[in-house]
C-alpha cells in the first residue's frame, strides 16, 4: 500500500449531497446513501448528473479515484487499467475504508469522499480465493490505516520465496502493532492469494532481478539506481503495477546492507 493524495471532491458527488439533505436519519438501518448515489432513482431524475464528457456522477467518481490512485488498486497494488474494458465490463470497485454495513459500521461516511477507495476486484468471479475489497467485505482495518488518511505511513514488508514463485506480504518487522496487522492482511485482504502472491512474483523477476541479476550479485551502487530510476516514477499518470512493493523491498535492501 502506498499514500493516497486525494483530490478535491468529484463534483457529481458534492452536487448529489448538496441537494439531498443528509442527516441521521438518512444512514439508519436500511437507508444505504451510497447505493441510491449510485442508481440515481427515476424519482429522483432531476438530481440524475452528467458531466462534459457524458460521465454519470458515479462513473466520474470512478474515473477520480483511478486517477489520483495512479491506476493501482489501493490494497494490493496491481494494476487497473480502466473502469470498464472494451466490452463494458466493469474492472474496478469502489471500496468504503470504513464499512456502511456490519459490527463496526461507519454507515455515517459513506459518501465522505476520503473514505472511497479504488481496488481491483479481488477474485469475485470465484476463480480463486477471493482478496482485497472481495474478502474484505464489510470487516473494519483496525490496525491498517487508510492510505488517503494524512498520517498513513506503508507498514508492509516482502519476502521473495523464489522456490514457490511468490512475493508474499508481511508486517514491517519494527512496527509497534505487527501482530495486528500480520493479522489483517491474511484474515481480512487475504493479500498472499495464490494468484496474487505470483503476479507479484512474476512482477519482481522482471523489474527487478532482470535489471540486477540474482539478489546475492547486487551491489550497493546499482540498488541505489534503480530506486532512484523508481522514485521518479512517483509523478506518473499511471504508477507500474506493485510499485509500492518494488519500492519498499529496495529500501528494505538499501537499510541492510547499504
Amino acid at each position: 500500500m502506498i499514500r493516497i493524495h486525494k483530490l478535491p471532491e468529484s463534483v457529481g458527488l458534492r452536487r448529489y449531497k448538496s441537494e439531498i439533505p443528509l442527516n441521521k436519519q438518512s444512514y439508519e438501518d436500511g437507508n444505504d446513501c451510497f447505493i441510491r448515489y449510485r442508481k440515481c432513482q427515476e424519482n429522483e431524475i432531476e438530481l440524475c448528473y452528467v458531466n462534459a464528457e457524458g460521465d454519470s456522477a458515479f462513473d466520474e467518481l470512478r474515473k477520480q479515484l483511478l486517477k489520483e490512485q495512479q491506476y493501482v488498486c489501493a490494497y494490493c497494488g496491481s494494476k487497473i487499467p480502466f473502469v470498464f474494458n472494451e466490452n463494458g465490463k466493469e474492472q474496478m470497485k469502489t471500496e468504503h475504508f470504513e464499512p456502511k454495513k456490519g459490527d463496526n459500521a461507519k454507515p455515517e461516511l459513506q459518501l465522505t469522499y476520503s473514505n472511497l477507495l479504488a481496488v481491483c476486484k479481488g477474485n469475485d468471479n470465484g476463480k480463486g480465493e477471493k482478496h482485497c475489497d472481495t474478502a474484505k467485505l464489510d470487516k473494519p482495518l483496525l490496525h491498517i490505516k487508510n492510505p488517503a488518511s494524512s498520517d498513513f505511513r506503508p507498514v508492509f514488508a516482502y519476502q521473495v520465496v523464489s522456490k514457490e514463485k511468490k512475493v508474499l506480504v508481511r508486517a514491517t518487522s519494527t512496527h509497534a502493532d505487527k501482530e495486528g496487522i500480520k493479522k489483517e492482511i491474511q484474515a481480512i485482504l487475504n493479500l498472499n492469494e495464490d494468484s496474487l502472491a505470483s503476479k507479484r512474483y512474476t512482477y519482481f523477476k522482471i523489474e527487478v532481478e532482470n535489471v540486477l541479476g540474482e539478489e546475492n550479485k547486487w551491489s550497493v551502487k546499482n540498488v541505489e539506481n534503480l530506486l532512484k530510476e523508481y522514485q521518479a516514477k512517483q509523478n506518473m499518470e499511471k504508477l507500474p503495477a506493485f510499485y509500492g512493493m518494488i519500492l519498499s523491498y529496495l529500501n528494505e535492501w538499501l537499510r541492510k546492507f547499504g
